[in-house]
C-alpha cells in the first residue's frame, strides 16, 4: 500500500538500568519515542490498528545491546537525519538511537535476516571487586523503573536461568583460595562443551535442547591481562576501578539463531567452568548483529 512504502530502520541501544528491560517492553518504549517524535508512522489494517513496526532479535533480559535495530513504516517521506533529531529530543538515558536510514520495504524482516550474534562477556577471576561497565557502557545495578521519561520495567528485572533452574543475577563462584583461571581455561572448557554438540539446560520441569553444531558462528576467543583492561582486540574494553589488570577476562564468542532459538553465552561458559571455582560473571553484551552477506566479508 502507497501509504506504507517507507520503511525506516533504526539503530539503537539498550545499556545502563534499562538493560533489564524484556523485549516487549523495549518496543513499548520505542513506541512511546516515536509518538512523542510524531514521526508519521503507518498504522495496521484491520479491527485492531496499531503502529506498523518489525523489531529486530530479541535481547536477553540484562544484557547490553550496542547493535540493535528496529524497522518502522512510514506514511511519507522524512529525512532520515530529522528522525535522528526529533528521537533525540524525547530520548532515554538507556536506550539511545544512533542512526536511521531507509531499507527496501520489500526486504525480509530482521529476525529472517540478522541471525548472526557476537557477544563480549566480562569475567572476573581471582577476587572480590566490582567490573563498572563494557566498551564504555556503565552497568549500573538495579532495576529498570524510574527513567526520566517514566519507562518502566513492568516485568521482573531478571536473573538468568542455570542449568539447574536456579534464578541468578551473576555467576558468582567463590574465590575463597581458588586459584585464578586463565582465560585460556575458559576458552578450552567452552572449546569442551561446544565440541559435545549439543547443550540441555533446564528450565522448570523442562529441558531446553541446543544444537551447538548450528548455534556457533565461531570459537570463543579470550584476552586477560593489561590486555583486557585497555585495548582487548583493539579497543578499550572494561573501566575495571580497583582491580587490577589480571583479574579481568574479556571473552568474544559468535553465535547464530536457530530454529530452537539462540543459546544464551552465559549458558554456555556455566556448563565450561561447572567444576571451577573463583570466577563472576560481571557483564554480557551483544556487540553486532551480523547477516548472511556481512558475517562473508567480515
Amino acid at each position: 500500500m502507497a501509504e506504507m512504502n517507507f520503511r525506516l530502520r533504526l539503530d539503537f541501544q539498550k545499556h545502563g538500568r534499562l538493560r533489564f528491560l524484556s523485549h516487549l517492553e523495549v518496543v513499548r518504549a520505542l513506541e512511546r519515542m516515536i509518538r512523542r517524535a510524531q514521526l508519521p508512522y503507518a498504522v495496521s489494517q484491520g479491527f485492531n490498528t496499531h503502529m506498523r513496526y518489525a523489531p529486530g532479535p530479541a535481547l536477553p533480559v540484562g544484557t547490553v545491546g550496542l547493535d540493535e535495530h528496529f524497522d518502522l513504516w512510514l506514511t511519507e517521506y522524512l529525512n532520515p537525519a530529522l528522525a535522528l533529531g526529533r528521537l533525540g529530543d524525547v530520548g532515554l538515558r538507556g536506550l539511545t538511537i544512533t542512526a536511521a536510514s531507509y531499507v527496501d520495504p520489500r526486504a525480509k524482516g530482521l529476525q529472517a535476516t540478522h541471525i548472526h550474534e557476537e557477544y563480549k562477556l566480562v569475567i572476573a577471576v581471582g577476587g572480590a571487586g566490582a567490573v563498572s561497565g563494557v566498551d564504555g557502557v556503565a552497568g549500573a545495578e538495579g532495576d529498570a523503573s524510574g527513567t526520566d521519561n517514566d519507562v518502566g520495567a513492568e516485568g521482573d528485572a531478571g536473573g538468568v536461568s542455570d542449568a539447574n533452574g536456579a534464578e541468578t543475577a551473576s555467576d558468582a563462584n567463590g574465590a575463597n583460595g581458588a586459584e585464578t583461571l586463565s582465560a585460556s581455561e575458559i576458552v578450552d572448557g567452552l572449546t569442551r562443551v561446544i565440541a559435545t554438540g549439543a547443550l540441555s539446560v533446564r528450565r522448570g520441569k523442562k529441558n531446553k535442547d541446543y544444537d551447538l553444531t548450528q548455534a556457533i558462528d565461531w570459537m570463543p576467543v579470550a584476552c586477560e591481562g593489561q590486555a583486557a583492561a585497555t585495548t582487548c582486540e583493539g579497543q578499550a574494553a572494561v573501566d575495571y576501578g580497583e582491580r587490577k589488570a589480571g583479574d579481568i577476562v574479556i571473552l568474544t564468542m559468535g553465535l547464530r539463531a536457530t530454529e530452537r532459538g539462540t543459546v544464551r553465552p552465559e549458558l554456555l561458559l556455566r556448563a565450561a567452568l561447572v567444576d571451577k571455582q573463583g570466577w563472576e560473571l560481571k557483564s554480557v553484551v551483544r556487540t553486532r548483529l551480523y547477516e548472511d552477506k556481512e558475517l562473508e566479508v567480515s
